[in-house]
């Protein structure tokens, strides 16, 4: 009887986990690209030889991609 019980309750907190960590990844996936760069993201695109200007346009593009899939 009390191994039912702390089953239910096992069961349900890890229901309740997989729940909020569906939820939590949705919204990052909503929320991707929605902010400019910061200036050390810029300084690490800079760092590989990229042009941060050309490289945000791409990268916008890429988000905008991925939030219609």
């Amino acid at each position: 009887m009390l191994g039912a019980l702390l089953g239910s309750v096992i069961i349900s907190v890890a229901t309740a986990s997989l729940i909020i960590a569906i939820q939590l990844g949705d919204n990052a996936i909503k929320n991707v690209g929605q902010n400019p760069p910061t200036k050390s993201e810029r300084n690490i695109i800079r760092a590989s030889g990229r042009n941060p200007v050309e490289f945000n346009t791409q990268l916008q593009e890429d988000f905008e991609r991925f939030r219609n899939q």
